[in-house]
């Protein structure tokens, strides 16, 4: 064998080129000797792959920087209240960045060894080896959360890193026999804990809801916090929050805290940033809710973004906690439950505090979304109603009875008197004096979309509330109802210019009314600008599915062709058309076209806007992470 000094001295090639010519020539006698020859040539091979992946721009990368690029291929679920990204299951997002691994030697050297990578432990996914290749560093653990269930055996991997977790999501239904075992085991200090979630399926009754003792009460650094059932932890605990949710509070009522108490809990958590109640808080009967809170008693929560009441049956409690808050001008509010039929509890008027100089976010108001849903709806199994204040948005959908908007004219017009623009979906054909009433709240309405439901018996009821009133001999216009408690004259909303519908291509619209009623505001003085017609796009037609027979008929008929085969995709919709100041196209006649000829000679512009997507009246984040946490059954991973 020539020395290493005469092998320097050779070129690469002429050495792969005698090796080649030795090979060729020699003749071997034993397979274990080309075995060996075999097993050092493979180990030449990827020497050389990777000294030439060595020379890729990316992996001349720092280390460092390639573990950040990596964190960004996983996936991350919120801190607080941790929601899967779709809404409705946990995907199996999380485990794909693991193909980082199969990438090259250099990544898989490289990702194996970054303790960041594997700080992110679930028990559905090998947790031993992420919290062995995590190292020391900080940890958020997930237990019965993307699998929905959490055995004893998977929990006790956690509980030795209990200092070092960060992070601590549990679902613990399946520990409802054995429920303290828990609380026994989790009892040494979590100096690093900042977020925890602990879901428990308790009794629905219970004559203690009372949070035993946890991580020996040394929580220093907790900020958010998602408890489910309790309603009350040992003295000191929890203070300093800025996330919390808590629900499903366990029955009867009077197990869970006055206002007062409660009060005194926002109090110790000055920096509070997000509260979700559902289910749970103080929502006590007015005559249990003892000691009564001083009726001078205010607590700021000015950092406060959110702010969520979900399953509530009587309003008045939310009333109640509302008057003693202090909340600034941008805050979001949900409200959403299912009030029952045909009681007062259900009256959304009983949610706005008589006082709202505390409450801006309900005096900013500049636009109002609803919906009237029938009553069959209670039936669906789903929460009714949504009453929310976002974005100087005011939503009050699927109310289920005109009862529970009752006396919203009189309770909400301080919320409404700015509202320039309201769109309505009426399935519940709100009577005409009502409708009236509202309107008298909103003098500065501007503009006004309907959206009919099937007929158009709603939408007559909604312009006849805003039809100028008649005239006396003297010309005096004849005041009723609520407009004569105001003083206004017999023209409501004087400031409307636009009047909007929204149908279907099918529906055939009352274009003698619409256009009486047009002309008629011009004639007493308040003409309209603008008249616009969107007929919205056409659903697709249902999928004909080929289910075969099980048994072949004696006589089968004759063979029909049939698109087994898979199809190309649809071709994409063609964009919107406007037409301003024209008629409708000649297949879409939902509204007269004689009529609108008469409607265009009282309006400055009447638009026709073809195959339109339906005006969305729910808010843009609904449903909420706080929605969808608290109702929503997740179904388990395969």
């Amino acid at each position: 064998m020539p020395e290493p000094i005469a092998l320097h001295r050779q070129s690469t090639r002429d050495l792969l080129d005698a090796l080649t010519w030795r090979v060729s020539n020699k003749s071997y006698k034993s397979v274990q000797d080309l075995d060996l020859l075999d097993s050092r040539l493979q180990k030449l091979t990827a020497i050389v792959r990777g000294k030439r992946n060595a020379l890729i721009p990316v992996n001349q990368l720092p280390a460092e920087l390639l573990v950040i690029i990596f964190t960004y291929s996983q996936q991350h679920l919120d801190s607080f209240l941790p929601t899967p990204p779709d809404g409705i299951a946990y995907d199996k997002h999380h485990r794909d960045w693991l193909s980082l691994l199969h990438v090259c030697r250099h990544w898989r050297g490289v990702a194996a060894t970054s303790n960041l990578l594997w700080t992110t432990v679930d028990n559905g996914l090998v947790p031993q080896k992420f919290l062995r290749r995590s190292g020391n560093a900080p940890i958020t653990a997930y237990c019965g959360i993307r699998m929905r269930s959490c055995p004893k055996s998977d929990l006790s991997l956690f509980l030795p890193h209990l200092h070092r977790i960060r992070e601590l999501h549990m679902d613990i239904s399946s520990w409802v026999s054995s429920i303290q075992d828990l609380y026994k085991a989790i009892s040494d200090p979590a100096p690093l804990l900042e977020s925890l979630t602990l879901d428990t399926m308790g009794p629905v009754t219970a004559p203690n809801a009372h949070l035993p003792a946890i991580f020996n009460g040394e929580m220093p650094r907790l900020r958010k916090l998602c408890l489910e059932y309790f309603t009350y932890w040992p003295t000191g605990y929890f203070r300093g929050l800025t996330h919390l949710c808590l629900h499903h509070q366990p029955f009867p009522e009077s197990l869970r805290p006055t206002t007062a108490q409660f009060l005194d809990f926002l109090e110790s958590c000055p920096d509070m940033e997000e509260l979700v109640l559902v289910s749970a808080g103080p929502t006590r009967a007015e005559v249990e809710d003892i000691p009564a809170p001083h009726a001078e008693r205010l607590v700021a929560l000015h950092k406060l973004r959110e702010l969520t009441f979900g399953k509530i049956t009587d309003l008045s409690c939310v009333r109640r906690l509302l008057s003693y808050l202090s909340l600034p001008e941008n805050v979001h509010m949900y409200f959403w439950g299912c009030p029952a039929l045909g009681a007062n509890d259900g009256d959304i008027a009983n949610l706005i505090p008589t006082n709202l100089n505390n409450l801006p976010c309900m005096l900013g108001v500049e636009e109002w979304r609803i919906r009237c849903a029938p009553y069959h709806t209670f039936t669906t199994g789903r929460d009714n109603y949504i009453v929310a204040f976002v974005d100087k948005v005011l939503y009050t959908l699927d109310i289920g009875s005109e009862a529970h908007i009752a006396r919203m004219a009189t309770v909400y017009a301080p919320v409404l008197r700015n509202v320039r623009r309201v769109y309505v979906n009426d399935t519940l054909d709100i009577s005409t004096s009502l409708w009236q009433d509202l309107f008298c709240c909103i003098p500065q309405l501007q503009e006004l979309m309907i959206r009919p439901h099937l007929l158009w018996n709603a939408s007559r009821g909604i312009l006849a509330a805003l039809f100028p009133e008649p005239v006396t001999q003297d010309k005096v216009p004849v005041r009723t109802g609520l407009k004569s408690m105001l003083g206004l004259d017999g023209i409501l909303c004087p400031e409307l210019k636009k009047l909007s519908f929204e149908v279907a291509s099918t529906v055939q619209g009352p274009g003698f009314y619409i256009s009486t009623f047009i002309n008629e505001r011009k004639v007493r003085g308040k003409p309209l600008d603008e008249l616009e017609l969107r007929y919205l796009r056409a659903p697709p037609p249902a999928d004909i599915v080929y289910i075969p027979p099980s048994t072949p008929p004696a006589n089968p008929p004759a063979p029909t062709p049939f698109p087994l085969a898979p199809q190309p995709p649809p071709p994409l919709p063609p964009p919107p058309v406007v037409t301003p100041i024209g008629p409708p196209a000649q297949e879409q006649t939902s509204l007269e076209m004689e009529s609108m000829r008469v409607a265009s000679a009282s309006v400055k512009e009447v638009i026709y806007m073809h195959d339109q997507e339906p005006i969305v009246l729910e808010p843009k984040d609904w449903p909420i992470r706080g929605y969808i946490w608290t109702t929503m059954t997740l179904p388990e991973e395969d």
